[in-house]
């Protein structure tokens, strides 16, 4: 199988995963957890010491929400956006192999 750009292998298996920088998709994130949550469970959500979010559950997987302890941590939200293997890089090493189980 040949390798298509953003696409990696975990244990073996093929795993693609496909994003686009876009401000606008940031921005209808944000907006998703504002329309979609009331106050207390935003601030719940947003004020969380992990890294919290949310993709569509079809592929190319879409980020819907990520939250603002991305930043915290030391990675720009475009960054989410840009990098189709971020949120591989952000599980902590510990926990990578049962992730990928």
């Amino acid at each position: 199988m040949a390798k298509k750009k953003g696409s990696f292998e975990t244990k073996g298996r093929p795993s693609l995963i496909e994003t686009k920088s876009s401000l606008r998709r940031l921005n209808r994130a944000r907006a998703y957890v504002n329309q979609e949550g009331d106050a207390k469970y935003r601030s719940f959500i947003e004020n969380l010491p992990v890294l919290f979010y949310a993709v569509d559950s079809e592929p190319p997987y879409t980020p819907l929400y990520v939250s603002p302890a991305f930043e915290r941590f030391g990675y720009p939200l475009e960054d989410w956006l840009n990098d189709a293997a971020m949120w591989v890089r952000v599980i902590h090493p510990d926990d990578r192999d049962w992730v990928f189980e």
